[in-house]
């Protein structure tokens, strides 16, 4: 078989599976591609060892070339020493626990062409996890090589462990006579070997089957005769992928003898220099392709002859773990063709970097090409998306989803620039989760914080299920004899440049900065140089928890006196921000920052401040009191045992409310107003203002709008740095829901804004284009979080209907105003005391439920209302209630962050749902809700009126929880317990699998809404009359089914996690 030239500039090295899928692929199986190559190009050269020996105290690498042809007799006489050996049948799986070297690749082989499945287990696996792969993969004997034969524990149970009968100077024997064993006939199907996951997050390592598709089959074939590479990684890990992947392009691959010399920079160019005497010596290729993990890379390139040799290489590829991007950047600089290479045992090579290196220096962004549409990046927090590979890829070992897709748990970020261009973040899966559900990658900082200084050698972020993250700091040598609080100091402006860096919720405090003494092993990696975290954890566990015990009880904050409260309080809301800002002590905290994640911390340290014996602080406290006056002003009270009740009585919060309703109902008057004035765009028809596009209803409100012939242009504004980031997001949302993209689309403009800020942070050409075209806006943005008070939603939320309406009335005085539509819920009405709410707006406070939300809502609505009675406004404005949404009717897509999907997803996490008693099932499918507001928005009536007050929900009272719960147990074993019990299970998980699992920060808020499970509760309902009137898609509304909740389920089980 003669290999094929290189297919538009692609090398083997950087050919992906995607884009060899359209490619014609020559062979079926491992064994028939060793066959076919060895018949067509028997007399190249296929692989390069070393034989590793001594001469003048010098450590010296002879090489061991072998042919196509010598490979396949090679492989072929030790098939036939391993049957002879251990005389199993095709189709019993063995284990294979060894180093990398050539005797692994020969028993690996043979293992192949004998049909027997094998595993191939890095020796530096625990007893227990060599078991549990073994039972997993239902293997009962394991070949063990000379170097672990002594190490390992020979008493497993129904185990056997047995030598490998051969070593590999019996097979080169046999390289030129002789042809061993038949092959099994080939099953492309089959499982040819096993990967296992390493268990870094999980403790416990996974077996991956590869199918002989895989490894082979969806190869290209390329022309690589010419051009060997030379791999450092082992055979247990992505050495058989290397292998492959220059065989079936004819090519030569060399392996390092990690087995019998250390990976160093001197020992890897002394076998790069014997490859290169070869390459002259015996007419074998030269290389030119270079791959091994980052810390080899990182160990070449601080050497200056090995430096040289990377920049002497066509391409030089890393993979396996994230190279830190100094690094790699040094590297590029120095003119080293750097190309990312990422890939799952999973799914096989997925994505690279390749790209023009003269011109293009991104080295860690991975190219998408346009040949690989099963591959999708979903998007998640933080703006990151996570890589998706769906059915059709051409190689998928397992699927993660019921529609055949594989979620990587692989976090990525998209370039700002390049399209289709993404950097890879962080595992998902290894991402710590702070208690409020905020996550973040700690690879990066304690990368970083190793890399900025030489006091500390290594270095582990902790935080799973706390409220702020610490980082226990392992001195180096050099820092041995120095004090921690001196090692602090020293390390202090390092800390400062990577908090500036993270997001707020990553950022590390002086308190939580941990020293620790040196040692040699304080943390264990795996062979790629990953932190093996879980174990890491478990191992400084004790010193963990005492931390955060010594964060509060070890503090001397009581000694605070009361009249330095407020000094002392902003020196620690700063010190969680990490700002140097002097801080007003009337200001909203929310508004600088403090969020709930901050809210978290900064409670934490307020309990320093009291004695001991006081009662715990409420949970939202920091948002309660708003800023750092009312909080200190808290603190003094419960330190002198004074009541604490008034400020936070429910009259003095109904005072607020209607004080807020009054200061935000003071709009900006427009010179020379004219109540009938005309529109001057009628040519290209209606023009919308949209707020709020990237959220699940705001994105199925703009896919109508979109297809709205009467439309002509569509505003949307979204929160983000720039307009590129803006346009990304709001397209991502239509994506997530299969409504397409937004490229190509001039129908809709993105513009990046601060809706809280009085001309909606827009330039002054900008918000007079606006003004002068709009005509209709619907401002569906709006903060959800249920802990917040009200008075944080004043800045960002409330205000941003004051800023609109103020838009509105810009308008010159010859044209008629937009119209206006607020999207409120049926939270602000909760209360309402009689049979049913009417529609219209409500002038008792107390209606709205105790929830800072449902009230900022209620003062949203007293605003608007307030509009509607400005004379160019009368008419023109209408809020719509909505209740509780829920999945496209079609597709069941829903939202993965709504409650209800994260507690039904919860079956899988605890194998328990709680008995919610009479809760009604009153969803509304969400794109049934988008037409109907749409409806109420046009509806001419409004025109007589000073405010139309529609309600979007569902109003019927069936079905009820329990319904749902035997339609759910037809798909879906789970048990049935009463919400105490639930909870407590979700609180245990925290601990365990579960910790990650957005579920963990509702526990308190699902405590709080069904701890008592009352019967006696009954729903508030709604008066629709005028809503089914104006809106006729509401008369269609039926009661949620099983059909319909099958769909949903459908979504859930496939779209939110498992453990």
């Amino acid at each position: 078989m003669v290999a094929r030239k290189v297919v538009d500039g692609q090398t083997y090295f950087t050919c992906t599976l995607g884009e060899a899928q359209s490619q014609r692929r020559p062979f079926q199986d491992v064994n028939d591609l060793i066959e076919q190559q060895a018949n067509s190009i028997g007399q190249d050269i296929a692989v390069g060892f070393y034989r590793v020996g001594e001469r003048d105290d010098q450590t010296t690498f002879q090489p061991i070339l072998l042919t196509f042809d010598e490979v396949r007799r090679s492989v072929a006489k030790a098939a036939e020493l391993l049957q002879q050996s251990l005389l199993l049948p095709p189709g019993n799986a063995v284990g294979l626990l060894s180093a990398s070297s050539p005797q692994f690749f020969f028993v690996w082989l043979a293992c192949i062409r004998l049909g027997w499945p094998v595993i191939l287990i890095d020796p530096q696996c625990a007893t227990q996890a060599v078991h549990q792969l073994c039972h997993d993969t239902e293997v009962a004997l394991v070949l063990v090589d000379e170097k672990n034969w002594p190490k390992i524990d020979k008493s497993g149970p129904d185990l056997q462990y047995l030598p490998i009968p051969f070593s590999e100077v019996d097979v080169f024997e046999y390289s030129t006579s002789g042809n061993g064993t038949d092959r099994v006939p080939p099953e492309t199907a089959r499982v040819a070997y096993f990967h296992h996951t390493s268990g870094t997050s999980s403790g416990r390592p996974k077996p991956i089957p590869q199918s002989h598709h895989g490894a082979v089959g969806a190869l290209l074939a390329l022309d690589g005769r010419y051009k060997a590479t030379f791999t450092t990684t082992p055979l247990y890990h992505g050495g058989p992928a290397d292998t492959f992947r220059a065989w079936t392009s004819g090519a030569m691959i060399w392996f390092f003898p990690s087995r019998d010399a250390p990976v160093t920079a001197p020992n890897v160019l002394k076998c790069l220099d014997e490859a290169r005497k070869a390459s002259k010596d015996q007419k074998s290729p030269p290389v030119k392709y270079f791959t091994s993990v980052p810390y080899i890379l990182q160990m070449m390139s601080e050497d200056e002859h090995g430096l040289a040799v990377l920049k002497q290489m066509d391409l030089v590829g890393v993979g396996g773990a994230a190279l830190p991007k100094q690094n790699g950047d040094d590297l590029v600089n120095a003119g080293v063709n750097l190309v990312s290479r990422y890939g799952s045992a999973e799914c096989g090579f997925l994505l690279s970097s390749h790209r023009n290196y003269e011109i293009d220096k991104e080295w860690q962004y991975l190219r998408k090409p346009a040949s690989s549409p099963h591959l999708m990046f979903e998007a998640r927090e933080e703006g990151l998306y996570e890589l998706i590979v769906t059915a059709g890829w051409p190689h998928m070992a397992k699927a993660t989803r019921v529609n055949g897709s594989f979620a990587t748990s692989d976090l990525f970020e998209p370039h700002p620039h390049i399209r289709d261009a993404w950097k890879y973040h962080s595992r998902s899966d290894a991402q710590l989760t702070l208690i409020t559900g905020k996550k973040f990658d700690p690879a990066p900082i304690e990368d970083a914080i190793v890399a900025a200084t030489d006091l500390v050698s290594s270095a582990l972020v902790f935080g799973n299920n706390r409220p702020s993250p610490g980082i226990l700091l392992f001195r180096s040598s050099s820092a041995n004899s120095i004090s921690d609080a001196e090692l602090v100091r020293k390390i202090t402006p390092a800390i400062s440049k990577v908090n500036a860096q993270s997001p707020g919720h990553a950022k590390l405090i002086p308190d939580m900065l941990v020293p620790m003494p040196f040692s040699e092993h304080s943390l264990e990696k795996t062979s790629k140089g990953t932190l093996m975290r879980s174990k890491a954890e478990k191992r400084y566990e004790a010193r963990i928890e005492a931390s955060y015990q010594e964060d509060v009880n070890g503090s001397s904050d009581l000694d605070v006196p009361d009249a330095e409260l407020e000094g002392h309080l902003e020196d620690v809301i700063k010190a969680v921000l990490g700002i140097n800002a002097t801080l007003d002590v009337n200001q909203q905290l929310f508004s600088i920052g403090v969020d709930s994640v901050a809210s978290i911390q900064i409670r934490h340290r307020l309990r320093a401040l009291l004695p001991q014996d006081s009662p715990p602080l409420p949970t939202n406290i920091v948002e309660q009191c708003g800023n750092v006056r009312k909080l200190a002003e808290y603190i003094r009270k419960v330190r002198h045992g004074q009541s604490i009740d008034e400020d936070m009585s429910a009259e003095s919060r109904h005072r607020e409310m209607l004080s807020l309703v009054e200061e935000y109902s003071q709009f900006d008057e427009p010179e020379g107003v004219v109540v009938n004035g005309v529109h001057d765009n009628i040519k290209i028809g209606e023009v919308v203002l949209l707020t709020g596009s990237t959220g699940a209803l705001g994105a199925h409100v703009l896919h109508q709008l979109m297809r709205d012939s009467a439309v002509g242009k569509i505003y949307c504004l979204a929160r983000a740095p720039d307009a590129r980031s803006a346009r990304s997001r709001v397209s991502q949302a239509l994506q997530d829901r299969r409504f397409g993209d937004l490229r190509d689309n001039d129908k809709v403009e993105v513009l990046p804004s601060k809706l809280g800020q009085a001309r909606l942070g827009l330039d002054d050409a900008t918000y007079s284009r606006l003004s002068g075209e709009v005509t209709l806006i619907i401002h569906l943005a709006w903060s959800v979080n249920f802990r917040m008070a009200l008075r944080s939603f004043v800045e960002d939320s409330i205000s941003s209907v004051r800023n609109l309406i103020n838009l509105a009335l810009s308008a010159t005085p010859s044209r008629t105003c937009p119209r206006f539509a607020f999207c409120s819920s049926v939270a602000s009405a909760a209360n309402y005391p009689q049979f049913a709410v009417p529609e219209q707006i409500l002038d008792d406070p107390s209606y709205a439920s105790d929830l800072g939300y449902s009230q900022s809502k209620w003062v949203a609505e007293g605003v608007c209302r307030n509009a509607a009675k400005h004379p160019r406004l009368r008419g023109r404005v209408s809020v719509l209630r909505v209740g509780q949404l829920s999945g496209d009717s079609e597709t069941g897509i829903w939202n993965a962050k709504e409650a209800w999907p994260i507690m039904l997803s919860c079956a899988k996490l605890t194998g328990s749902l709680p008995n919610l008693k009479n809760q009604v099932i009153d969803w509304l499918p969400l794109d049934i809700a988008a037409k109907a507001m749409l409806q109420g928005v046009y509806a001419p009536s409004q025109r007589g009126t000073d405010i139309a007050v529609y309600h979007v929900l569902n109003k019927h009272q069936t079905p009820t929880w329990s319904d749902l719960l035997k339609w759910l147990k037809e798909c879906k074993d789970f048990e049935i317990v009463e919400p105490s019990v639930f909870f407590q299970q979700l609180n245990e998980s925290s601990c365990n699998e579960g910790h990650q699992h957005p579920a963990m920060h509702l526990v308190g808020h699902w405590e709080n809404s069904y701890a008592t499970n009352s019967e006696d509760k009954s729903p508030v309902r709604f008066d629709m009359q005028r809503s089914e009137e104006e809106m006729p898609i509401m008369q269609t509304v039926r009661p949620v089914d099983q059909d319909y909740f099958n769909r949903l389920w459908a979504w859930i089980d496939a779209n939110l996690p498992s453990p």
